[in-house]
């Protein structure tokens, strides 16, 4: 039995220090792979008028997207050849909420449309979900906004899942978000984002020869070092990569600030700035909704 406790402490002794020899070179290949990836790619092959899309990978795997008009990122890694991409999905909805002393004993609701198709929003526990617009709605205005006298602190908002079949409204299930917006804050913002920004799914590429491949029959994207990138892209991306699309504290002037009616005759609470306020509760069922939209769009 000695002798079998002898060998063994000599089998782990012998572990411990190759694994502790052996670390420090995986560690310096590991770097020196990641270093060889970090770079610039084009992923499109023809790309439009306005502008390609550029995929911008460091070596600390975080990347970005940067297209025309918009940016998205999220972390990649890399087993053999084949690296996989995780890009940050926004939520279907962003609220924010201010305090407005020029609205009083009631709640000023403002809403910006990029997903205008099955969204619905409940005021109040003991009221059913209302759609946003009425079901053949056409023809958008780009604000659009409603009083309500009764106070509430709880809003629920609803997009209807896309991926589902149902034969009626009944038996449909809906994305459902819950806020809870501060009692004072009488000025709440809702905006719905595009499923350019909340259906991203992940992707894969193949790395080989310092050239990204996106499909079978894709020609390959070749790496190009990031310095070459001109100024302009780069001031670009210190400035949004890595954030959110919407701040936490959206104030005048950003693109989704509320647009003022009157730009000559400005009151100070119009350009109080709004604060983002978290999703409390996030579920996916079934909801009771009636067919009172609250807006109608038609211009037939």
């Amino acid at each position: 039995m000695k002798h079998l406790a002898k060998t063994y402490k000599t089998i782990v002794t012998l572990m411990v220090l190759l694994t502790a020899h052996t670390q420090p070179i995986w560690s310096q290949q590991k770097k020196e792979i990641l270093k060889d990836i970090e770079g610039t790619y084009n992923m499109l092959e023809n790309p439009p008028p306005e502008g390609g899309v550029h995929l911008i990978m460091r070596a600390d795997q975080t990347f970005y997207v940067v297209y025309f008009g918009g940016i998205n990122f999220g972390t990649w890694k890399i087993q053999d050849s084949i690296i996989s991409f995780s890009p940050r999905k926004e939520p279907k909805f962003i609220v924010y909420s201010r305090e407005n002393t020029n609205i009083e004993n009631k709640k000023h609701l403002r809403f910006g449309f990029d997903d205008k198709k099955e969204v619905y929003a409940q005021l109040a526990d003991d009221q059913p979900f209302r759609p946003i617009f009425n079901k053949k709605a056409n023809c958008f205005q780009p604000e659009y906004s409603i009083e309500v006298p009764k106070p509430f602190t709880t809003l629920r908002l609803a997009k209807k899942e896309s991926n589902r079949y149902s034969l009626s409204d009944t038996d449909a299930t809906y994305q459902v978000f819950t806020y809870t917006i501060p009692e004072k804050h009488n000025d709440i913002l809702i905006i719905t984002l595009s499923r350019q920004y909340t259906a991203v799914t992940d992707f894969k590429a193949i790395f080989k020869d310092h050239t990204l491949f996106f499909g079978p029959d894709d020609k390959g994207s070749p790496r190009r070092p990031l310095k070459t990138r001109n100024k302009e892209d780069t001031e670009f991306l210190k400035q949004y990569g890595g954030k959110s699309l919407l701040p936490d504290v959206l104030e005048y002037r950003n693109e989704f600030f509320p647009a003022l009616k009157d730009k000559e005759n400005i009151s100070p609470n119009e350009l109080i700035p709004f604060t983002k306020i978290n999703i409390t509760k996030t579920e996916t069922t079934s909801i009771k909704s009636d067919n009172n939209p609250l807006f109608v769009a038609n211009c037939d």
